[in-house]
């Protein structure tokens, strides 16, 4: 008897491959930053997370919204992918001699910013290949390649843990992060290399600015607890303290790997439907959540050796669960063209964040952090509710006025 027909033997193993693909970089964090506070020192650490949040803001601000712009233009112009590939490509890159100077602006040695110069050159070419590799659905092929490397970096630790420093650390991630944009230029030669159309074109970077701005807010509303602890905490703190967001946001990550499948759904759905979903993805979010935490207690006192209170895992729970109730909201905001009240809330949860960590910072340390950002989270969900207080109003005030004309018909 089979249990599944071929077309949905295919979508869930593409689900799979996705949801696979989405969490082997915070795989990779977790196990890297593992090994350098076993072999090196917590301390050691925190000297790279705070170069690592360099890195990443770059990044981001290089690929500025790339990847959402380039699948809609994809999905509308598929015969163009070449040109409209390249030309992104191209009309980004621009903006990479502006991280010059602000890399200067860093008191690193010399080595250290031509190194961190490369590995955001190369990440630029690398994290190019995201969209293509979403649109094409070659998540086996990415997955493979990530494994191989997060092998080949977890061996390179090992074998040099006695002479582990920052230089070294980082000639790794730039070393990776080039071989693997290299392969993927040969994987994808055909696709998007078979012939040379991009230009630049300063309205790809205006087309593409919506996207980047709802992405930065985004990336700003989850990663302003870290900055502030590495403006306001020692290097060892600002060590353990990623440690465990990176711990807590990968539970977080399961909401987007449980509703992606059920995405076009959500498009469709009156608001009264997706406030179910709401409802069943926190159920699940529970369900997650309480043997997640043990696990990450586990893992923190037992490999890390980073000691947390019972406090601290209740403030986590408060931070996970959130979103598995706000998340399906979004996508409603996103199908009524509301992108701008995404922003606005993602805003909101920036400043909520940013002010109760210069309030509890100080005075409590890591879990003042922590509880801003589980109380910003809370902040968020109650502005989405509002919002959908609005979007149910208005499917009612279109249901009435259906009936009424229907009345009035007969």
């Amino acid at each position: 008897m089979r249990l599944m027909s071929p077309k949905y033997t295919r979508r869930l193993s593409l689900v799979i491959a996705n949801g696979a693909n989405t969490l082997l970089l915070p795989v990779l964090n977790i196990l890297v930053s593992l090994l350098v506070i076993r072999f090196a020192s917590v301390d050691l650490w925190g000297k790279f997370v705070y170069i690592l949040i360099i890195v990443n803001l770059t990044n981001h601000i290089l690929m500025w919204g790339n990847k959402d712009y380039l699948l809609k233009e994809f999905s509308k112009l598929p015969g163009d992918i070449i040109g409209k590939w390249q030309s992104c490509l191209k009309s980004r890159s621009i903006l990479l001699p502006f991280f010059i100077p602000v890399l200067l602006f860093f008191d690193f040695p010399l080595i250290t910013k031509v190194l961190i110069f490369l590995w955001v050159f190369f990440a630029l070419v690398y994290n190019s290949f995201d969209v293509v590799i979403v649109y094409r659905q070659k998540f086996a092929f990415s997955v493979l390649m990530e494994i191989f490397f997060l092998a080949f970096l977890l061996v390179s630790v090992i074998v040099f843990h006695y002479s582990l420093n920052i230089d070294l650390l980082l000639m790794l991630f730039a070393a990776s992060t080039m071989v693997k944009s290299l392969i993927l230029i040969n994987y994808f030669r055909i696709d998007l290399f078979s012939r040379y159309l991009g230009k630049f074109n300063l309205q790809i970077l205006v087309a593409a600015l919506p996207f980047f701005i709802l992405g930065l807010s985004g990336m700003l509303q989850s990663k302003i607890d870290l900055y502030s602890v590495a403006y306001f905490l020692s290097e060892k703190e600002v060590g353990s303290y990623q440690v465990i967001i990176n711990l807590l946001i990968y539970v977080q990550t399961f909401s987007n790997v449980i509703l992606i499948p059920f995405v076009k759904n959500v498009y469709r759905l009156p608001q009264e439907k997706v406030q179910k979903i709401s409802r069943w993805l926190f159920v699940a979010g529970v369900a997650i959540a309480l043997p997640a935490l043990l696990v990450i207690y586990c893992v923190l006192t037992l490999l890390y050796r980073i000691e947390i209170s019972t406090v601290f895992l209740l403030l986590g729970a408060l931070f996970i669960l959130p979103i598995f109730y706000y998340l399906p909201k979004i996508y409603t905001l996103f199908k009524n063209d509301y992108q701008n009240k995404v922003v606005l809330i993602n805003v909101l949860g920036i400043f909520a964040n940013l002010m109760l960590n210069i309030l509890l910072i100080p005075a409590f340390g890591i879990i003042g952090a922590i509880a801003a950002s589980a109380s910003a989270q809370w902040i968020m969900l109650s502005a989405y509710l509002f919002h959908e207080r609005t979007l149910l109003k208005n499917d009612y005030l279109a249901v009435s006025q259906t009936t009424d004309k229907r009345r009035q018909n007969l």
